[in-house]
């Protein structure tokens, strides 16, 4: 089952949720940057990652740079 727009929602909790903590919100916006990207709201989704990334993501770096050419 693939329920991206649910995923999208859930991820928006998470980063409410875990606003204290800089690890758990910048894997909240990842995982919810690709998922934007999966919905084709690539603007919105590069923004998630580049949030996550600016927050100390790692993996978010190389998925600016798969997404943002």
């Amino acid at each position: 089952m693939q329920d991206y727009e649910g995923a999208v929602t859930d991820f928006d909790r998470a980063i409410r949720f875990w606003a204290g903590d800089k690890y758990q919100k910048s894997n909240a916006y990842y995982w919810r940057g690709l998922t934007k990207i999966d919905l084709s709201q690539k603007d919105s989704g590069r923004l998630d990652l580049r949030k996550s990334a600016d927050l100390g993501y790692a993996e978010a770096y190389e998925a600016l740079k798969k997404y943002c050419q």
